[in-house]
């Protein structure tokens, strides 16, 4: 009799922790957090970059490097919806054609209200009259405006 009142009461209890969380989405950032709205900073060449953020998501990405031995300045302008999982986010952009570029961002929210991140960007040009390969990286910080 102990037994099967036992088994029901331990039924009893793993359905109430079933119905509990039924429903329940996990969110990728921390309860609470509201990275919702416009970053605005600049790179360690120090050019602009923003992001917008909407739903705890990365929407907009515009950033601006500089390649030395290309002599030229490239401006990303990226629409990800990237999730951001805990404070952190990672994107990665692969493009083709003559004009090859890729790119790495990422980016950590700190508690004091601001972001920082690393841009890793590869060119590789095949004009007819001009061919460059470069890889350039710079680091990047930001706050909420």
């Amino acid at each position: 009799m102990k037994r099967t009142i036992n088994s029901w009461l331990m039924a009893l209890v793993l359905l109430a922790v079933a119905l509990a969380n039924a429903g329940c989405s996990k969110s990728p950032t921390a309860p609470g957090t509201n990275y919702n709205g416009t970053w605005i900073g600049t790179t360690s060449q120090g050019k602009t970059v923003s992001l917008t953020v909407a739903n705890n998501m990365i929407t907009s990405i515009n950033v601006g490097l500089l390649f030395q031995v290309c002599g030229l300045g490239v401006s990303i302008q990226s629409s990800p919806t990237q999730n951001i999982t805990g404070n952190r986010f990672s994107y990665t952009h692969q493009g083709g054609g003559s004009l090859a570029t890729s790119y790495t961002i990422t980016g950590a929210f700190s508690s004091n209200g601001s972001i920082s991140g690393d841009l890793q960007f590869s060119l590789r040009s095949g004009y007819p009259y001009t061919t460059c390969t470069e890889d350039a990286r710079a680091t990047w910080n930001a706050t909420k405006k």
